[in-house]
């Protein structure tokens, strides 16, 4: 072992391969209070989501809840009213339900960013993609049950000479079953990814910055961010939003051809177009 100071290059330590040892040649001692490293250390520091973005994100969520929660509570308690009773209280309650759903996926978020990597590849697929499934059913429920809603005043104001008819076919059973559908299809759409594409953790690093408070140790903090992540997440990502896009579009258009209705109670024209 040799030291360099100065330009000069002394031999301190001698391996001794007869005896099997060290001898000193040279004693000396480190200059400071700092004793040199042999290299660079590099400790991962994992990237998540600051205590103040998660609180905003969780006093927002809260709020967006209990408000949900109040118009279900009052369109339960008044929903014999005849300015509520005309406006379908059970796709209304479904409606609130769905909103409930929507503000509770971002409680999962930060779940998904805090999954450990002893889990089962079962249970990371599920917690992967929470998230998304609570979203997705909660957006089908919302916006599909005013959608439905709006589609019976649509049936009946372009059919006018059968509104009998078309109330008692689309009834809130009917109605209720459609809705059925949208979440039937949602929860295949999920089985299938994870069964035929499960969810995985993928670790991604930036660029590493050095810890100023003593640089001469040479320890490097290398940000790391877990993230979900599948072999073929962008096609299916795709076909999710091409089919909740042709959703709100078919929303818009309901929305456009109600537009003209009288009653006030009925006519969500304009609720909607501010939703979509």
């Amino acid at each position: 072992m040799r030291k360099s100071r100065h330009n000069s290059v002394e031999q301190i330590l001698v391996f001794d391969r007869i005896e099997d040892s060290i001898r000193w040649k040279r004693r000396f001692e480190w200059g400071g209070t700092i004793i040199p490293v042999s290299g660079p250390t590099y400790r991962p520091t994992p990237v998540a989501i600051g205590n103040v973005n998660r609180s905003v994100i969780y006093v927002t969520g809260s709020l967006g809840i209990v408000l949900a929660l109040s118009f279900l509570a009052a369109n339960i308690h008044f929903r014999n009213e005849r300015v509520v009773k005309i406006s379908s209280p059970v796709l209304n309650n479904v409606i609130a339900i769905g909103c409930i759903l929507l503000y509770g996926s971002t409680f999962l978020l930060n779940e998904t960013l805090q999954i450990h990597t002893s889990y089962s590849h079962v249970m990371i697929s599920i917690q992967c993609q929470g998230t998304l499934i609570v979203g997705c059913i909660g957006l089908s429920l919302s916006f599909g049950a005013l959608f439905v809603k709006t589609y019976r005043i649509h049936q009946i104001y372009t059919s006018a000479m059968k509104a009998r008819a078309v109330r008692g076919g689309l009834g809130d059973g009917r109605l209720l079953f459609t809705l059925s559908i949208f979440v039937i299809i949602d929860l295949a759409f999920f089985i299938f990814w994870m069964t035929f594409d499960p969810m995985v953790l993928r670790s991604r690093t930036f660029a590493p910055t050095l810890d100023l408070e003593v640089p001469a140790l040479e320890i490097w903090f290398v940000p790391t961010l877990r993230a979900c992540s599948s072999k073929h997440v962008v096609p299916f990502l795709i076909t999710l939003l091409v089919y909740k896009g042709a959703l709100l579009l078919f929303g818009v258009f309901l929305a456009w051809s109600t537009r003209n209705v009288r009653i006030s109670q009925l006519n969500d024209s304009k609720p909607n177009f501010d939703l979509i």
